[in-house]
């Protein structure tokens, strides 16, 4: 007489469970990977020189047509509005977004580029060293954005020559 057999107990996992085990964490550390770098380096580059841009563009306009004087100042991570207050010195613009106190994201420096540009330190200035004239146009300036450190760095420069024009160059 034969015994009915009893059914076998798997122990273990098929190759296809430990194939879809194996996608799933390779997609999690993927995404792990891209929440921890923020992106791409030259997309954060690019976003904040265009964002100083229109801050500038955006001075000038504002310097033209209330006639007067207006200013960023910058230091080696963030930048401000300026305007000249009631007592005659120069004072952060406090009340409008735009022009309001801008903190670069982590692992980006501004700095000043020629033989004349001032160093910039790590705290904002007294006074800005861009100056937009009631005339609508800044004095010139080429201003650096860098990420990264050590090799892997790159580096883009936003220039204004005093004719209007922007150039925007970016050395790896």
């Amino acid at each position: 007489m034969q015994t009915p057999s009893t059914p076998s107990v798997q122990t273990g996992f098929t190759l296809l469970e430990l194939l879809v085990v194996v996608v799933l964490i390779a997609v999690m550390a993927g995404a792990l990977v891209l929440s921890v770098q923020g992106g791409s380096s030259a997309r954060t580059v690019d976003t904040e020189l265009e964002r100083v841009r229109l801050v500038v563009e955006a001075l000038c306009d504002r310097s033209m047509l209330e006639t007067r004087y207006l200013g960023l100042g910058l230091s080696q991570t963030q930048y401000v509005g300026y305007e000249i207050g009631a007592s005659g010195d120069w004072q952060p613009i406090q009340r409008e977004g735009l022009f309001k106190r801008h903190v670069l994201p982590g692992g980006l420096a501004l700095s000043l580029v020629g033989e004349e540009a001032p160093a910039l330190r790590p705290s904002l200035p007294d006074q800005p060293q861009l100056l937009c004239a009631p005339d609508g146009l800044p004095n010139p300036f080429v201003l650096a954005l860098t990420a990264g450190s050590g090799t892997q760095t790159l580096r883009a420069e936003l220039r204004r020559d005093g004719t209007g024009e922007w150039r925007r160059e970016t050395t790896p």
